[in-house]
């Protein structure tokens, strides 16, 4: 079960993190340069159908994962054991990630123009590195935690 549910929580972390780096590293260089929001909004918009969707799934895929390295749950933020740091790592990253994504989508995305692609940019830009952090302290779990 383990590994199933491993390979479902590295697949759906493939859709979110390759999403956005599709996005920062082919949709908004093209964007910026041709001062044009339409492919944003629109890949964005796309994108979006199923980012919270694939966020929600990685958080139950997490927290199983959580619990099969660490079953007594409140050790989860004693900061006594590696994986303690990790998983509060984890869920932080959780936190910031989903709030800038219900940020971009609720605020960013329905006022979007050339006049304001920066806004976006920055917002799709936190993201991904987020997203690639996301993958660096899952790694770490490999590791027990080295770099």
């Amino acid at each position: 079960m383990l590994t199933i549910i491993l390979l479902l929580h590295i697949l759906s972390a493939t859709i979110w993190v390759g999403g956005y780096l599709m996005l920062s590293f082919t949709s908004l260089p093209k964007a910026l340069k041709n001062k044009s929001s339409e492919n944003i909004a629109q890949l964005k918009t796309d994108y979006n159908k199923i980012s919270i969707h694939i966020l929600i799934f990685q958080l139950l895929t997490g927290l199983w994962l959580a619990y099969h390295f660490v079953p007594d749950i409140s050790a989860w933020f004693s900061f006594k054991i590696i994986y303690s740091h990790l998983i509060v790592g984890k869920f932080s990253l959780l936190v910031i990630t989903f709030l800038l994504a219900i940020y971009g989508r609720s605020k960013l995305l329905p006022k979007l123009n050339e006049n304001n692609l920066m806004s976006i940019t920055i917002n799709i830009m936190v993201i991904t590195i987020l997203s690639i952090s996301f993958v660096f302290i899952g790694m770490m779990f490999k590791t027990g935690g080295a770099i």
